[in-house]
């Protein structure tokens, strides 16, 4: 090789090792452009579950309101003819009024049953939420009883399967029964009743009739016993705005609460949301979904599947006792529960829809721990808005067994079935 050859070899090579790579004005917007599709897609979900939670899928921030609603909707379009009973309460209506107990034989064979709604999986050994405690012997009970229940509702109440089945058809016109839907949620006393009851209307369902659970527990408002201490903030709808205004007295913090968690509803929901969507993928102690994962058709909540042993009684006495015991002995029933109830009668009144008062089965221990000024001021009220308002009353304190009554206030599932069974024959016989 020549000399002249080699030094253009060293030449070019030194040009090849010392050349600056050309970067396009392509392969610098790419980086760009990802990132920037990153955000306009970050924030369009974020704006679209935002509005959609609010406005399109309300099941979604509140599925234990929207699954109900959403059955109660298919049970009136697949039966336009029947007269529609609502069931308003708290968890002890929510597991206790089991529909399709009430129903008799002869109105489910003429209801027609909608499409199931798919369920999440159940949790494995639930129980009801709550404050437990005991129940102790005793023996069924008839339905009504003499106090504040109307004439109307008073003698034997006939469960399902009792006494002539074939004569109760025949003597009940298939036409004319109601479809009986438990609206219950977990918490829930007069405040949240006509939370509930303004939405329903808001939302375009017009009962023909609506009961109400009493319960002078949920009578309180003062303190921690405040219903609006219960209501989680994540679950309020743009729609409960005018509800907040009247009846929460931390209204500022519950409207940057409201505004926050919208804000950000991905993050803010991912529990909620991944409890309705993949609740298996979460542990048991994230999950969201007690309220809503095992509800059946007609709202109904099974809650303890078996009577617990006379030890597991016990247990749960001991517990609840502490509780319900200093609640009636500092018992002061509140303006606010007061305010709440008449709003509720007076809402039905408004709308041509019929009203009654349902008080549920409770224990005789539990009805033990009553002191002298809860019950005289919670029949005193009661009394007093019967006569004002022309309102019966389904007094069920003592139509179930004590074994029955999980923790002296919740029914076992096989007490539902007792309770639900001569609760449909009350309802019929409602005026």
């Amino acid at each position: 090789m020549s000399t002249q050859q080699a030094t253009t070899i060293r030449i070019k090579s030194a040009i090849v090792v010392g050349a600056v790579p050309v970067v396009t004005k392509v392969a610098k917007r790419k980086p760009r452009r990802a990132v920037l599709a990153f955000v306009v897609v970050f924030f369009a979900m974020n704006f679209g579950l935002r509005f959609g939670m609010d406005y399109v899928f309300p099941t979604l921030r509140d599925p234990e309101y929207g699954r109900r609603l959403s059955r109660l909707k298919q049970h009136i379009a697949a039966n336009p003819k029947r007269e529609v009973t609502l069931v308003l309460g708290s968890s002890r209506t929510a597991m206790g009024l089991r529909p399709s107990e009430a129903h008799t034989s002869g109105i489910v064979d003429a209801l027609v049953t909608p499409t199931p709604h798919p369920n999440p999986p159940p949790i494995d050994g639930q129980q009801p939420a709550g404050r437990p405690s005991t129940v102790g012997g005793g023996r069924e009970q008839s339905p009504t009883r003499e106090g504040v229940t109307p004439s109307p509702l008073r003698g034997e109440c006939r469960g399902r399967g009792d006494g002539d089945g074939d004569g109760d058809r025949d003597q009940l016109s298939r036409s004319t029964q109601p479809l009986i839907f438990n609206f219950a949620q977990v918490g829930s006393g007069p405040v949240m009743q006509l939370m509930t009851l303004r939405r329903l209307l808001h939302d375009g369902v017009k009962p023909d009739r609506v009961i109400l659970e009493y319960w002078p527990p949920f009578l309180r408002e003062d303190g921690g016993h405040a219903e609006e201490v219960r209501i989680d903030k994540h679950r309020l709808l743009l729609a409960d705005e005018p509800f907040v205004r009247d009846y929460f007295e931390q209204q500022e913090l519950t409207f940057a609460t409201m505004r926050h968690v919208r804000k950000w509803p991905w993050y803010e929901h991912r529990l909620r949301l991944m409890s309705q969507i993949a609740p298996n993928w979460l542990t048991y102690n994230r999950r969201q979904d007690n309220s809503w994962n095992k509800m059946d058709e007609f709202g109904w909540l099974p809650g303890f599947e078996r009577d617990p042993s006379p030890d597991e009684r016990t247990a749960r006495h001991q517990h609840a006792f502490g509780y319900y015991s200093e609640l009636f002995r500092t018992y002061q029933l509140h303006p606010i529960a007061e305010r709440a109830t008449r709003e509720l009668l007076d809402t039905c009144r408004l709308h041509g829809i019929r009203v009654a008062f349902v008080w549920l089965p409770e224990s005789s221990e539990f009805r033990s721990w009553y002191s002298e000024d809860a019950k005289r001021s919670s029949l005193r009220f009661l009394k007093e808005i019967q006569a004002q308002y022309d309102v019966p009353m389904i007094d069920a304190r003592e139509w179930v067994s004590d074994v029955h009554l999980a923790d002296g206030f919740h029914l076992t599932q096989p007490g539902a079935d007792v309770f639900s069974a001569k609760f449909g024959e009350a309802v019929r016989r409602l005026p």
